[in-house]
């Protein structure tokens, strides 16, 4: 007995050595120290069949055709396809089974062709993480679509170089720490939409023919949202509710941009990190239109001022209905044909800068109560800031030689003002008592905030489908109404009565003159009179201003009473005016 133990113990030892030598290479086929390059379909089939998990880095190199994942799971490493030496084809990645890339996801194209070459389709319908995904490279065609769950702990980039192609792009995601679209050439009139409803930041920008950014599910950017330099875009629309910086400017000519939820802007540079978005609060130029219904706070930072600016829009009107908190620069600058500023809830402002703005005559902030600083300029008639309690720094304001400054000499100076002060304009008190134009306390706001929508046609780019009156792209627009053929019908009507009018009042008028014509001789100043459809009263100035209010008169903008900015040419549009039955 004792004798077999060694040989028994040997047995054992040669079997499980054996077992060993036969699993080791199956072990090794799902796991590698370095890079794995596969350079046949065979090769990638035969990892994707034997490994659930494949841990290490894998490279697919200069495959054309269709390359089939499925299988394969997780993959704990980097994820390579490149085919920057292939000569470039319609490319197909699938896989119905992968999950979770722990590493980089990247493609590439070959980057030193002259022309787009090929269609890239990535379908990884079951892909739920990644720590980043890039598309580089001179592809014809492009289209990613991976599981709506997915979340990219890092980037996802499609960078074109100037030389990708691509017709709608839909990013299918969740969550994104960045995300880039850049330099890419659109098929004409196209979309970028996403299913991405958080982003740390976000950059579209240098993408030719690129037409609208439809970003339905996008709700919050912890840092920036940049769309700049895309030279066809016209619409910019999202959910947003809150960013630290939203920038967007020299886009298409005919910019309309859209957050109708919009609330908090700034205030999110991290100072132990040194993270930040390049800046805080909102820069909008170059637009036709902007709605900011919702928006309440900007806030700079520890370290950046912070800004919310509008340079250089063709709005005939900014509206911010809801805008409370000011923590940073309000300015408003060389906007060509803005005629209106309203800031209705106003409370306070850091630095308010309001310059070169030709048409500007109107400012009312009338429950604005502190300010750091106010510095103004332009050819205002109107300025309201009846509730303000104190400017802790300097007051300056340059307007129209109508405007009243005498009202701000009587409450600013040596009371409000505690910096330096200067007003430009008339000193002289007017007989009247100024009275404010808008609310100056909250309970009258909603009221006073409902009715302007409802009548305002402020920006004429706004949704006037199926209204019979237009609104403003700020407010909700009015209700109903007469139609479109009534309101003509009515207009024919009156128009003829007023003809019919005029001829009798010219018959009676040579009747009259025949009889007196033997009594008295015809004066030079008898024969100059102008014959009025009412003599007993002359229209006044305000009854003039009331009158064209009733008819919603449009006033056309024409480019050559523009100063020449080099940039922007104001398209004239002509307003219907309908006599009042």
């Amino acid at each position: 007995m004792t004798a077999s133990n060694p040989t028994r113990t040997m047995v054992w030892l040669e079997l499980a050595l054996l077992l060993s030598g036969l699993t080791t290479p199956a072990r090794a086929a799902c796991s590698a120290e370095n890079p794995l390059t596969l350079t046949e379909t065979t090769q990638v089939a035969s990892i994707a069949e034997a490994c659930a998990t494949y841990t290490g880095d894998l490279e697919i190199a200069n495959l054309t055709d269709f390359v089939n994942l499925t299988g394969i799971e997780k993959i704990d490493g980097k994820l390579t396809f490149d085919n920057s030496l292939a000569i470039q084809d319609d490319t197909t990645i699938y896989s119905s089974t992968l999950k979770n890339i722990t590493k980089q996801f990247f493609i590439y194209g070959p980057f030193e062709a002259d022309h787009p070459q090929g269609q890239l389709n990535v379908s990884l319908h079951a892909l739920q993480r990644a720590r980043s995904i890039g598309v580089y490279g001179p592809w014809a065609g492009v289209s990613v679509d991976t599981a709506p769950e997915l979340n990219v702990t890092d980037s996802f980039i499609v960078h074109g170089h100037g030389m990708m192609e691509a017709s709608d792009i839909h990013m299918n995601a969740t969550y994104v720490w960045y995300l880039r679209l850049t330099d890419i050439d659109f098929s004409w009139s196209s979309y970028l939409t996403s299913s991405v409803d958080r982003v740390g930041y976000m950059v579209v920008s240098g993408n030719k023919e690129l037409e609208q950014v439809q970003l339905e599910s996008l709700e919050h950017a912890k840092y920036a949202i940049k769309i700049v330099e895309n030279p066809d875009l016209d619409n910019i629309s999202m959910p947003l509710t809150n960013a630290s910086f939203v920038q967007m400017y020299n886009n298409g000519r005919d910019v309309v941009v859209s957050l109708p939820e919009l609330e908090f802007l700034g205030n999110r540079s991290h100072e132990s990190s040194m993270i930040s978005a390049g800046g805080t609060g909102g820069d909008f130029q170059d637009l036709i239109d902007v709605s900011l219904p919702k928006l309440k706070q900007v806030h700079g930072d520890w370290r950046f001022f912070g800004e919310l600016s509008f340079t250089s829009n063709l709005f005939s009107e900014l509206y911010l209905p809801r805008l409370e908190i000011a923590n940073c620069t309000l300015g408003i600058d060389e906007n060509v044909a803005l005629n209106d500023l309203w800031l209705p809830r106003l409370d306070y402002v850091k630095d308010l800068e309001i310059h070169a703005n030709p048409r500007l005559r109107n400012v009312t902030a009338n429950l604005l109560k502190t300010a750091d600083k106010i510095n103004m300029t332009g050819p205002f008639t109107n300025v309201e800031f009846f509730s303000m309690k104190t400017v802790t720094g300097d007051f300056y304001l340059v307007g129209d030689d109508t405007m009243d400054c005498s009202w701000f000499d009587e409450h600013f100076l040596n009371n409000i003002v505690q910096g330096s002060y200067k007003c430009i304009g008339n000193h002289t008190k007017p007989e009247t008592e100024r009275m404010p134009s808008t609310p100056t306390d909250e309970a009258q706001l909603e009221a006073w905030g409902s009715d302007k929508d409802d009548s305002d046609s402020g920006n004429d780019t706004g949704d006037n489908e199926g209204s019979s009156s237009g609104s403003s792209s700020n407010g909700e627009g009015g209700g109903e109404g007469l139609s479109t053929g009534a309101k003509a019908g009515i207009g024919v009507g009156v128009s003829m009565v007023a003809v019919v009018l005029i001829l009798g009042a010219w018959f009676l008028y040579r009747k009259k003159k025949a009889q007196k014509a033997p009594e008295e001789a015809p004066t030079a100043d008898s024969r100059l009179q102008k014959a009025e459809l009412d003599g007993n009263s002359k229209p006044t100035p305000v009854d003039i201003e009331k009158v064209e209010s009733k008819m919603a008169v449009a006033k056309t903008v024409h480019a050559g009473e523009l100063p020449d900015s080099g940039r922007f040419e104001l398209p004239a549009r002509t307003a219907r005016a309908e006599l009042s039955a």
